[in-house]
C-alpha cells in the first residue's frame, strides 16, 4: 500500500512571526510500523512524499486505520516536539481499496496546537 501526504498551509494558526520545522509521521495501526518524513523551515510549508506499507492484506482493511500526524520540531533538544494536527482514517471506510485501484483522498487535519507556538 502507498500513500502520498501532501500538507498545505501549516503554519495557518501559529503566530506570524513564528516559522515552524514540520515533519509528518504516517503509520497503520494497531501493529503497524511508523515513517516520516522531514519537511524545510518556513511559514507556508508544502510537501509531498510517498509512505510505503508492505505486506497488507485485504482482510487488513477492516481492522486497520491510517494514522497522519505533524508535528514542529522543537528547536531546543530537550522540549518536546509540537503536534500541530493529526488524522485517523480507518481503512474499512475506503471501499475502493479492496478494487486496488488508486484512491484519493482529500481530509483536513484536526488542527491541535496551542497557545504557546
Amino acid at each position: 500500500m502507498t500513500v502520498v501526504c501532501g500538507l498545505f498551509r501549516l503554519a495557518g494558526k501559529l503566530k506570524p512571526e513564528l516559522e515552524i520545522h514540520a515533519f509528518c509521521k504516517v503509520s497503520l495501526t494497531p501493529g503497524g510500523k511508523s515513517q516520516s518524513s522531514v519537511a524545510k523551515r518556513g511559514r507556508d510549508i508544502a510537501f509531498n512524499q510517498e509512505f510505503f506499507f508492505d505486506n497488507v492484506l485485504v482482510e487488513d482493511l477492516n481492522e486497520k486505520c491510517l494514522a497522519i500526524t505533524v508535528y514542529h520540531q522543537s528547536p531546543q533538544k530537550l522540549q518536546k516536539d509540537v503536534i500541530i494536527g493529526d488524522l485517523f482514517l480507518p481503512l474499512k471506510n475506503l471501499s475502493e481499496l479492496r478494487s486496488k485501484k488508486e484512491v484519493k483522498i482529500v481530509e483536513e487535519l484536526k488542527f491541535r496546537i496551542n497557545s504557546k507556538v
